[in-house]
C-alpha cells in the first residue's frame, strides 16, 4: 500500500489517497530461435514482458480506517494504442473498451529496473512514475 497524490478519471485531485494494488499479473516470454537465411545459421533473439493491474483508492487514510469502500482507479485511454477509429470523427480515435477492461492498467515492455521486483511492486512503481505524471 502506497500514499499518493493524483487526478482521478473525473477530474477529482485526491491528495493523500491510499492506493492498494488489487490484482497484478507479471508475464515474461523469450523467444529463441535458430534458422538457417541465406545458407548460413542465425540466432534470433527476443523478449518480451507484460504486466497487467488493478489499483483501488481510498480518498484519505481516514476513509481507510474507517473501512469505506474502495474507488477502482480506471485506466486513461490510450489515443495511439486504439485500432478502432470513426471516418465521421476524422483522425480522433474513439474508446471502444468494455468497462471490465477500463478497470485494468497495462504495460508492455518494462526495462530492467523492473525485473526483480513482485507484480505487486512493478505495479506500484509503474502507477507511480508513469500513470501518476
Amino acid at each position: 500500500m502506497i500514499t499518493a497524490t493524483f487526478t482521478n478519471l473525473q477530474g477529482e485531485k485526491i491528495t493523500d489517497g491510499m492506493i492498494m494494488i488489487g490484482d497484478a499479473h507479471f508475464n515474461m516470454s523469450q523467444n529463441k530461435n535458430h534458422v538457417i537465411k541465406d545458407f548460413l545459421p542465425t540466432t534470433d533473439e527476443h523478449s518480451d514482458n507484460f504486466l497487467k493491474y488493478r489499483v483501488f483508492y481510498w480518498k484519505s487514510q481516514v476513509d481507510f480506517d474507517a473501512k469505506l469502500n474502495a474507488y477502482v482507479l480506471d485506466s486513461a485511454f490510450d489515443k495511439a494504442e486504439s485500432i478502432t477509429h470513426d471516418p465521421a470523427m476524422g483522425d480522433n480515435p474513439t474508446d471502444d473498451r468494455t468497462v471490465e477492461e477500463k478497470l485494468w492498467h497495462s504495460v508492455r515492455g518494462l526495462d530492467s529496473t523492473y525485473l526483480s521486483l513482485t507484480a505487486e511492486k512493478m505495479a506500484e512503481k509503474h502507477l507511480v512514475e508513469v500513470v501518476f505524471i
